[in-house]
């Protein structure tokens, strides 16, 4: 049969030297769902180190718009360097929690972000531990990005790092944000308004 050389092939098979190959369309399985910027994850992550405590920061956009915040204490001894890759770490559970596989991480720590890269060694142990752990999530992943963003940039998940840094929170704390549309000195009018009747 053209096509396969006997040299090649794994499994010998008996095929009649008349038998000539099925003609078949190709298959394109899911050829509108292409990959496209769309279906790429947003993950801004930072750690915070304070003399209080330490916390990580995680910001996460999904590619319908869709955000998650959230604010994780670390109750252990971290460096600030393994406090980033904790950011990191805990940023990739929750994105690979809400089937994220394509995924692209905003850090502002250089050290961390170039040791992913491979543009600097961890001679550390155990900054080569939390490597290696970062490098065995993002293999769980069908696409990944990852690039050192400016401080300034990175707003949102330094906020919700020093949070929790910040205060000896001791377990799960509920910390509810209330929105002030008018400053307290500004005279408010309020009128009471009821449903208008229709005649």
């Amino acid at each position: 049969m053209p096509g396969i050389l006997p040299s090649i092939a794994s499994h010998r098979l008996n095929i009649l030297a008349t038998s000539k190959p099925a003609r078949q369309k190709i298959r394109r399985f899911h050829p509108d769902k292409e990959s496209t910027p769309d279906d790429w994850w947003s993950l801004h992550v930072d750690g915070a180190f304070r003399s209080s405590g330490s916390g990580v920061g995680l910001f996460l956009k999904a590619p319908i718009d869709e955000q998650m915040e959230q604010s994780i204490r670390l109750d252990f001894p971290a460096s600030n360097n393994e406090v980033e890759y904790e950011a990191i770490l805990s940023g990739l559970v929750l994105a690979t929690t809400l089937n994220a596989s394509k995924v692209k991480i905003h850090s502002d720590s250089q050290l961390v972000v170039g040791q992913i890269l491979k543009e600097y060694k961890a001679k550390d142990e155990r900054m080569a531990k939390y490597l290696l752990k970062v490098q065995e999530s993002l293999s769980r992943l069908e696409e990944w990005v990852i690039e050192k963003t400016p401080r300034g940039d990175n707003v949102q998940a330094d906020a919700l790092a020093g949070i929790v840094a910040s205060f000896p929170i001791k377990e799960s704390t509920m910390l509810p944000v209330y929105i002030q549309a008018t400053s307290t000195i500004v005279d408010s009018h309020v009128c009471n308004v009821s449903p208008k009747e229709y005649d």
